[in-house]
C-alpha cells in the first residue's frame, strides 16, 4: 500500500505461498465470467497468473488500468476510463499470506484476516499502487478467506488515485512502525494515521476527558 496518500506500497513477494486452491464464490452478481467461476476451485497457479497479469476477474482491462507518478504521491493505480460509483474497482486475492510473525515489513502487507497479512506476486501487481486517502474514492471490504475488494465510493475518474482509508483494514499501525503523517489534504483527513483500533481508543480518550 501507498505509505503517505499516496506514495505507493511496493509490494514484493512473501515467504509463503498458499499451496492449495480456492474457490470464489461470493462475488455472484458481476459478470458471465464471475458465474462461470462460481463453486469452481481455481488452482493457485492460474491466479497467480492473473494477478501477475494485473487483470484479475478482467478488471484491468475493464477499467484500463495503468500506474502514473505524481511528485508529492509517488506512483498510483488509475483508470483510463471512468469507474462508475458502486462498481467493483479491484480484487486482491489470497495469493502470498503471512501471520503477523513471518511479516517483514508491514509497509508491503495489507491485513485481512485476525492474524493475516496479504501481499501480492510481482512488483508491478496493480495493488501495489494503492493510494490511501482519509476520504477515499474506495471502500475496501475484506471477505472470509483472506479476500478483499475495493467498490467505488463515487465515480473515478482517470487520472485520480485508486484510493482506500489504510485506517479501515489496519489495527495498530503504531505497533507495526507504518504509521505516518497524512497529507491528503481533505476535509476529512485525521493527520496521524495509525489503525482503527488506536484510533477508536483515541476517540474513547477523547470522550472520557470531555464527560
Amino acid at each position: 500500500r501507498p505509505l503517505r496518500p499516496g506514495v505507493s506500497l511496493f509490494v514484493f513477494p512473501c515467504a509463503h505461498t498458499l499451496q492449495h486452491t480456492y474457490t470464489y464464490t461470493h462475488i455472484t452478481h458481476m459478470t458471465s465470467t464471475t458465474a462461470a467461476m462460481e463453486d469452481a476451485p481455481v488452482p493457485v497457479e492460474h491466479l497467480k497468473a492473473l494477478s501477475q497479469a494485473s487483470d484479475y476477474l478482467g478488471l484491468g482491462a475493464k477499467w484500463g488500468f495503468q500506474v502514473l507518478e505524481d511528485p508529492i504521491i509517488g506512483r498510483f493505480l488509475t483508470p483510463s476510463v471512468v469507474i462508475p460509483a458502486g462498481e467493483l474497482a479491484i480484487v486482491l486475492p489470497p495469493l502470498n499470506i503471512q501471520t503477523a510473525e513471518q511479516v517483514v515489513d508491514f509497509n508491503k502487507v495489507i491485513k485481512v484476516g485476525d492474524d493475516a497479512y496479504s501481499s501480492s506476486v510481482t512488483p508491478n501487481d496493480h495493488d501495489n499502487f494503492l493510494a490511501h486517502s482519509c476520504d477515499p474514492n474506495c471502500d475496501i471490504k475484506l471477505l472470509p478467506g483472506a479476500w478483499a475488494e475495493l467498490w467505488a465510493r463515487r465515480d473515478i475518474h482517470p487520472g485520480q488515485p485508486i484510493e482506500f482509508d489504510y485506517e479501515v483494514s489496519e489495527d495498530d499501525m503504531i505497533a507495526q512502525g507504518v504509521d505516518f503523517e497524512c497529507s491528503c489534504g481533505t476535509e476529512k483527513c485525521r493527520g496521524h494515521i495509525v489503525g482503527w483500533a488506536v484510533r477508536n481508543r483515541m476517540t474513547a480518550g477523547d470522550h472520557a476527558e470531555d464527560s
